[in-house]
């Protein structure tokens, strides 16, 4: 607006105050750029060092004067000789500070070479080689005191190895002001490690903390001690220092490894369990006096005791809450005390259970149906009652479940079982069962038929070995006797001996069926009476290695194989979940 009112409003008048202020605008700019073209030459320039700069100022010399001036070549040549005494010395095995003290007045000559440039710009050249000496100065003495700090360092450790921390600290502290000097005064040196003297610290903090762990740990250990005594209240009172120690270590040396939160955490449970070890150790007298009353059937005191240590842990779990193992006493007390309600009737159930196995043995169906019926009521009052009894698991209550389940099958089973039970030679007190397990007593006793042929007088095939076990399993308890597959020793007593000749006529085979199994005892018994050991099909064999074992064999084969296969009594290896259709089982009973 100045402007315009200086020249008018008139256009020429106002394009030429425009131009005006364009030409003063652009002055400023020149003189901005100009003012910052000096700064970075200035800044980016090489300089000498300040000490070295200072001394120009007496000084005017030109350039090709400083070159040529023989105080310069004198010094020039100073420090290509200090350069050769240092080189050959570094050789010598006695090197050592005095080949330091080369490169100090070598470096101090250099310095004197670039002041008689009689400038403040000093040449690259010998810029270079100052930068090169300093660098070499930094190395060696960095690595020279490095190798007193490392010196130092270890003979600290071994002082801690002896527990000497004080002595071991104060040589640390040494070791640290030489990596200390190294870092700060010798920045060119490969030596120079911020790291390692970080590390340091925290190890002289670690020592300095060291001896107040090794108290609180002490006395953690002696309140242990004290409780397991039964010192409660000395125990309590060293658990009581221990704590307070440690909380000291966590609020006054917080970087040191002693202090961290979880150990702190360790004194603070430490000192819970120490607390409660009285309250602990009582109640474990009175769950170890209900154990022993039980195995004597004491009633009375199983459940007084219990009741006092139930009453006891809850204040425990009261006064300490959040800890688990508490809880988990507190249920095993439960089952103690449950246990012990529960022997009057686990009496009755024993008695019972022995009525019905013995009216089984005696074939008495009467005597049996009214213990079996007793038995599964007071089992299952027993289940509702004392569900967390430790004599839960001694009732039995798979087996009087099944029975009470097959009540009015089991005559028709024990009479087709007991008809062919034949004693085995050389055995005493075996019975095998005379032929293969037929489809008609299989369905009885396991409700189910996997057969792949069906007929109820047809061996049971595509049973796999563990289905045979279970059969066994239920079915002894319908006899309430020992049964169980039959061991190889059984089955090659009660086969005998067999001649080549016989085979015909005592087991179906490829050359006189199509393939398909038969009826069982529809061809001649051998001279101990049994039917079906050879052919048919092969049968499962007991196993010695436990319960599920990962090979099971099925020996005498099947009516796929020939005769002549037959004659060698062939055994097949199998694993215990195999199904095939050329085996099934048969099974012996102890008396």
């Amino acid at each position: 607006m100045k402007y315009l009112y200086k020249y008018g409003t008139r256009s020429n008048e106002i394009r030429r105050a425009k131009k005006e202020l364009y030409f003063r605008l652009a002055l400023v700019v020149a003189v901005l750029v100009f003012f910052v073209l000096m700064v970075l030459i200035s800044r980016f320039r090489p300089r000498l060092p300040e000490e070295q700069a200072s001394a120009f100022e007496d000084r005017p010399l030109d350039a090709q004067q400083a070159v040529n001036s023989p105080q310069m070549m004198r010094s020039r040549a100073e420090v290509e000789t200090l350069l050769e005494q240092y080189e050959a010395s570094k050789t010598s095995p006695s090197s050592g500070l005095a080949d330091l003290q080369l490169l100090e007045q070598a470096i101090e000559q250099q310095r004197s070479v670039i002041r008689y440039r009689g400038s403040e710009i000093a040449a690259k050249d010998d810029l270079d080689l100052l930068e090169e000496l300093l660098q070499t100065y930094d190395e060696e003495m960095g690595g020279f005191l490095f190798a007193q700090s490392k010196r130092l360092e270890e003979e600290a450790e071994a002082e801690v190895g002896q527990q000497n921390y004080e002595s071991a600290i104060e040589l640390l502290n040494k070791a640290i002001k030489l990596q200390n000097e190294i870092n700060e005064q010798h920045p060119r040196s490969s030596a120079r490690n911020p790291a390692r003297l970080h590390q340091m610290r925290n190890k002289v903090l670690a020592w300095e903390t060291q001896p107040l762990a090794d108290r609180a740990d002490q006395l953690k250990e002696d309140a242990y001690r004290l409780a397991s005594e039964r010192r409660y209240e000395e125990a309590k009172a060293s658990m009581q220092e221990a704590l307070e120690q440690q909380q000291i270590l966590n609020q006054d040396y917080r970087n040191s490894r002693s202090a961290s939160l979880s150990r702190l955490k360790q004194f603070e449970e430490a000192w819970e369990e120490i607390a409660m070890a009285e309250d602990v150790d009582k109640v474990q007298e009175l769950i170890d006096q209900a154990r022993r009353a039980l195995e004597t059937s004491d009633q009375e005191i199983v459940l007084n005791a219990t009741e006092a240590a139930a009453i006891m842990q809850r204040r425990l779990i009261a006064r300490f809450p959040g800890r688990t193992e508490q809880t988990e006493i507190l249920q095993e007390i439960a089952r103690l005390r449950d246990s012990g309600a529960s022997l009057s009737s686990f009496a009755n159930i024993t008695t019972l259970r022995e009525l019905t196995r013995e009216a089984l043995r005696q074939k008495d169906m009467e005597t049996f149906r009214s213990a079996v019926a007793d038995w599964f009521r007071e089992t299952s009052s027993f289940l509702l009652r004392f569900p967390s009894s430790d004599l839960v698991s001694q009732i039995n209550a798979p087996e009087v479940t099944y029975l009470h389940g097959r009540i009015e099958e089991i005559p028709a089973i024990l009479d087709m079982v007991d008809a062919d039970l034949v004693p085995v030679p050389g055995q005493e007190g075996v019975l095998l069962f005379r032929s293969e397990v037929h489809q008609a007593l299989y369905t009885s006793v396991m409700e189910e038929n996997p057969s792949n042929l069906q007929n109820p007088q047809n061996p049971v095939d595509s049973v796999n070995w563990t289905e045979a076990v279970d059969f066994t399993r239920k079915l002894e308890w319908i006899l309430a006797r020992p049964v169980s597959l039959p061991t190889r020793e059984i089955f090659v007593s009660a086969l005998g001996q067999v001649e080549r000749s016989e085979i015909a006529t005592i087991a179906w085979s490829s050359q006189n069926t199509n393939r398909e199994t038969q009826p069982v005892k529809t061809r001649s018994a051998n001279d101990l009476g049994f039917h079906d050991l050879l052919g048919n099909v092969a049968e499962w064999l007991a196993s010695d290695s436990g319960e599920l074992p990962e090979r099971v064999v099925a020996i005498g084969g099947a009516v796929r194989d020939s005769d002549a296969r037959l004659a060698r009594v062939p055994e097949e290896p199998r694993q215990p979940g195999e199904r095939n259709r050329f085996v099934g089982f048969r099974f012996m009973v102890r008396n």
